[in-house]
């Protein structure tokens, strides 16, 4: 019924080339969004694979590029370790029906294009990449909590969103990758909203703080934001890292 084997000149793997978002829904309900039985069952029975003709459908004159970057795994790709590197030949390149513009490159050949889509058509969406890099002042401490980020560009804002995928310990000092896909383009990036929120955890002593003696928080040195679909790469820094900045937004290029 499919194959994840790379077989063609490149290929192309849209979240990860297995589960589609908006094909977990039971037989009631595709019904309803098809608006009739028959195609309603074709798509609970077959919906992962029938997204193939429908993202290539899209792709067609499709605003938004559908662009793939190249990644050795999806799990590195959605953790934000791969680089949105377009400027590079063979670093990214278009799914669907304007593949073809890679054939002329070499260097892509024999490569795997991950991306990220929605539940509903149009399907596409627009890849960011953000590096948070903390500061390490003195006396301060490993914290456990969820990271949210919101970038703010000329056409509007992504709308702040969790980042990290549980509850992770965040290091001083430390630099962390993240990614974000949304179905709109935000334009030229102006600034970045970072907000972290503790949750300590009852097992770890080291996280209690009964008395409220310490003031758990982040000091936020820098972040720098690449957005794949658009070429851009900036940097935004704080004030080294020494100021307690839990929740702050960074618009100070480096």
């Amino acid at each position: 019924f499919g194959m994840m084997q790379a077989v063609g000149h490149v290929d192309f793997y849209p979240n990860g080339g297995k589960d589609q978002p908006g094909c977990n829904a039971d037989p009631v309900t595709q019904i309803l969004i098809q608006g009739g039985i028959y195609d309603g069952t074709k798509q609970f029975i077959a919906c992962n694979h029938l997204r193939a003709y429908e993202y290539f459908t899209e792709s067609i004159n499709s605003q938004c590029p559908f662009e793939g970057y190249s990644c050795d795994s999806f799990d590195h790709f959605q953790d934000g370790t791969c680089h949105l590197d377009c400027t590079v030949p063979g670093g990214c390149g278009k799914m669907g029906y304007h593949a073809d513009e890679l054939k002329s490159v070499k260097s892509a050949y024999g490569k795997k294009f991950f991306m990220k889509t929605t539940s509903r058509a149009p399907y596409c969406e627009y890849h960011y990449a953000l590096r948070v890099t903390l500061g390490n002042p003195s006396g301060s401490y490993q914290w456990r909590g969820e990271l949210r980020a919101n970038i703010h560009g000329t056409n509007g804002q992504l709308g702040e969103r969790v980042v990290t995928d549980d509850y992770v310990y965040f290091n001083p000092g430390q630099s962390y990758s993240f990614l974000i896909a949304v179905p709109h383009n935000i334009g030229e990036i102006r600034d970045v909203s970072l907000h972290w929120v503790h949750h300590g955890i009852s097992i770890n002593p080291f996280q209690w703080n009964p008395f409220h003696l310490r003031h758990p928080e982040l000091f936020f040195q820098s972040v720098e934001v690449v957005a794949g679909d658009s070429f851009q790469k900036i940097k935004f820094c704080g004030t080294g890292g020494t100021e307690s900045n839990s929740q702050r937004t960074l618009s100070t290029k480096c």
